[in-house]
């Protein structure tokens, strides 16, 4: 990362949104994002920090487990719904049946470009 974006020894400035270094988020992997695989049946759990975010990710993972009772998985909600740019803390890439579960707090500049191609769903 060079020391243009470097705000702080925790904090880094990309796309005009801080991130904390500490996260293991880097350019790259953001830029990379951009080209994710979005299935039709994503489900993207979209917040602003501090608002919410777990309640309605608790939310979506009991809906999900009532809808779908054979693919309920043994696993924390972490697991379970990944940080779309915390792929090296989560890792969101990992194979999951559809639907998938994401969250994150990126902006829409930010997101895959499937996102709103393929309409999936935003929340």
């Amino acid at each position: 990362m060079d020391s243009l974006n470097l705000l702080s020894p925790y904090l880094f400035r990309y796309k005009g949104k801080n991130f904390a270094v500490q996260e293991g988020v880097k350019p790259k992997d953001l830029d990379a994002l951009q080209h994710v695989e979005v299935h039709p049946s994503d489900i993207y759990l979209i917040t602003y920090p501090k608002s919410g975010t777990i309640w309605m990710q608790q939310i979506l993972v009991k809906i999900m487990d009532a809808a779908h009772p054979d693919q309920v998985e043994d696993a924390t909600n972490r697991v379970r719904v990944p940080w779309l740019e915390g792929s090296t803390v989560d890792n969101f890439l990992r194979e999951r049946p559809d639907p998938r579960l994401y969250r994150t707090h990126l902006p829409p500049n930010m997101l895959p470009h499937g996102v709103k191609t393929k309409r999936t769903k935003v929340t």
